[in-house]
């Protein structure tokens, strides 16, 4: 069965504010509360509940200065807590009822004036102070108060007291009013547990008395409608329960009520109800005065170091799925740019800058007016084969000697979409775990499938403007190149003769042969390699370090250009904004650093 908590009031949480050092402890607690709120949950899962009882206690053991005594009646439905609430008060003001769930709000029954008590949402932030008359048709979010004029053994104590009465923590529809209940239990300084012979092995009721455990507030507990035979055995096994979960330098008083038909004229029950009033009596003495709130932080504190782990647990995770999701770019990325040197810089057929720079100094090397008009025709005599030459590779495209010459253009556009290709795969794995912190993957696979095609595109552009750099890159080298060469006159002059006897030889053969011949097919890049063996023999280790220098700079530039500059940005905005996801806890690191810190400064303040 799942229910959700009530949240109408939750928000209300985000006014109540607490001096600077704890803020950020309340805060986060805070959040925690309206992030639980929104989950579906089952009856064993109480995060929510800690998170607010988390909140209340910080935000009480920093502020309360009220000088009030608070004693708390809790308990599961049904167990009579309005009945003791007036054996408590001496009075009849709580109405009680057989009914089940009949008390919706919390109420307190101050024992003397109501003057020195705060006003409205004093003691509950975002809660609306009511008469009680109003309390029927009030919402959830509402308490009332009201004086009890007595001279009774409570009122004795010399401090103000309230006594409050409060809903159930158990029933169905306890989710409607629960966060009364835990900001009761918040202000508590006496907590009064009443039970019964029925309720008193609740898993319900234990998973209560744990929290209440951590809290060293005065504790006792009521067992109502005790029958004799009952008594004995119910008392031995509470006690064995007790010695559980109540610290062993603790004791919880257990007091019974009979069950009685007439309890007006029933001396036993008029026995047990002094006894509870002494109980409770002496476990507020037992604390009184500045022990009190010193009590009051090192329960919390208490609370806070015990429910830490459990309710950052979620955003612990959210926290490492998006590491991990930088840590998926970072490997991505990493072997993008490592499939780009294999695949291309030191491919020995793919690599084609240095050539591309080589044929750009050919170029320069032309004798004027006779070099360009001799490459211009033989391009014309030679284009058969150049025509025949292109359809047989577009016919055997799909052979290894075809993908031998991808060029640097297309290979980064195909490393492209297997990068995407790659992340999206693996963000859907993960999203499809069942495992804490899966959500925040969840959320990167709608944004991802949403963005992906802007993703191409700009990086795509980003490949663009990279091979224009490259192609830049190229003709500065065959500047270099040149300029090396202008140095040495006598191996340029031999070279551009070279060129220009290896171009007329060119046309020459081409239309004795038709310009169909298979040595034209072989000649210009033989006359090429040839031409580069020239150079290396002039100039020697200059031209390897051009080529070691071209390529690292194409290296870096993908690098810097792509990798650094658009792919690792865009691919990491896609964790932007995902504080704000309604699915996500979207605490960040900070606040969460800052939370804990607060928690730890109090700590040894405290101590």
């Amino acid at each position: 069965m799942t229910e959700l908590l009530n949240i109408e009031a939750l928000p209300s949480l985000a006014a109540a504010r607490v001096d600077a050092p704890l803020e950020p402890l309340r805060a986060l607690f805070a959040e925690l509360a309206r992030k639980y709120a929104t989950r579906p949950r089952d009856r064993s899962d109480h995060a929510g509940d800690d998170a607010l009882l988390c909140e209340a206690c910080v935000r009480h053991a920093a502020l309360s200065r009220d000088g009030a005594v608070h004693v708390v009646v809790v308990g599961p439905t049904q167990v009579g807590k309005s009945t003791v609430v007036n054996l408590l008060s001496e009075s009849s003001a709580a109405e009680v009822s057989p009914l089940a769930g009949f008390t919706m709000h919390a109420t307190g029954f101050a024992l003397g004036r109501l003057e020195p008590y705060p006003p409205t949402g004093g003691w509950f932030p975002g809660f609306a102070r009511v008469e009680p008359a109003a309390l029927e048709a009030a919402p959830p979010e509402a308490y009332a108060t009201q004086a009890c004029a007595i001279d009774g053994m409570l009122a004795a104590i010399g401090d103000p007291t309230v006594i409050w009465d409060t809903p159930d923590f158990d029933s169905i529809t306890a989710g409607r009013y629960r966060q009364a209940v835990l900001e009761s239990i918040a202000l508590a300084d006496v907590i009064l547990v009443v039970l019964s012979k029925e309720k008193y092995a609740d898993l319900s009721v234990w998973q209560m008395m744990q929290r209440l455990a951590l809290l060293e507030r005065s504790l006792l507990v009521c067992v109502n409608k005790m029958t004799p035979d009952a008594e004995p055995i119910i008392n031995r096994a509470l006690q064995e329960r007790l010695a559980e979960v109540v610290p062993k330098d603790k004791e919880w008083p257990i007091v019974t009520l009979p069950l009685s038909t007439a309890p007006a004229e029933d001396p036993a029950f008029a026995d047990a109800t002094v006894r509870l009033r002494q109980q409770v009596r002496a476990a507020f003495l037992e604390t009184k005065g500045k022990a009190r709130l010193r009590l009051r932080r090192r329960g919390t504190i208490r609370l806070a170091e015990d429910r830490w782990s459990s309710l950052t647990a979620p955003v612990e995770a959210e926290h490492a799925a998006v590491q991990a999701w930088e840590t998926l770019i970072a490997e991505s990325l990493a072997a993008f740019v490592a499939a780009y040197r294999r695949d291309y810089l030191d491919h020995p057929q793919r690599y084609d800058s240095f050539r591309k720079a080589t044929a750009e100094l050919l170029d320069l090397m032309e004798l004027p007016g006779i070099s360009r008009p001799l490459a211009t025709v033989r391009q014309y005599v030679t284009l058969p084969v150049r025509f025949a030459l292109r359809v047989g590779r577009e016919w055997v495209g799909g052979s290894a000697a075809s993908a031998a010459h991808v060029g640097e253009d297309a290979l980064l556009r195909a490393g492209v979409d297997d990068l995407l290709a790659g992340i999206r795969r693996d963000v859907s794995l993960r999203a499809d775990q069942d495992e804490t912190g899966n959500m925040v993957w969840r959320v990167l696979s709608i944004r991802l499938g949403q963005e992906e095609p802007l993703l191409r595109e700009r990086f795509q552009a980003a490949v663009e403007d990279h091979c224009r750099e490259v192609a830049r890159e190229i003709r500065e080298t065959a500047d270099a190149l040149f300029a090396a060469l202008r140095e040495r006159p006598a191996v340029l002059n031999t070279l551009r003769a070279t060129r220009a006897t290896a171009d007329a030889a060119g046309i020459a053969l081409a239309i004795k042969t038709g310009g169909a011949h298979l040595n034209d097919l072989l000649f210009a890049p033989a006359m090429l390699a040839v031409t580069s063996l020239l150079t290396e023999s002039a100039l020697g280790g200059y031209m390897n370090r051009l080529r070691a220098q071209l390529k690292q700079r194409q290296l870096e530039n993908v690098q810097t250009a792509l990798i650094d500059t658009v792919f690792a940005v865009e691919l990491s905005r896609l964790t932007e904004g995902l504080d704000e996801r309604p699915e996500l806890f979207g605490v960040s690191a900070d606040e969460l650093a800052n939370a804990r810190d607060a928690l730890q400064r109090w700590k040894q303040i405290d101590d």
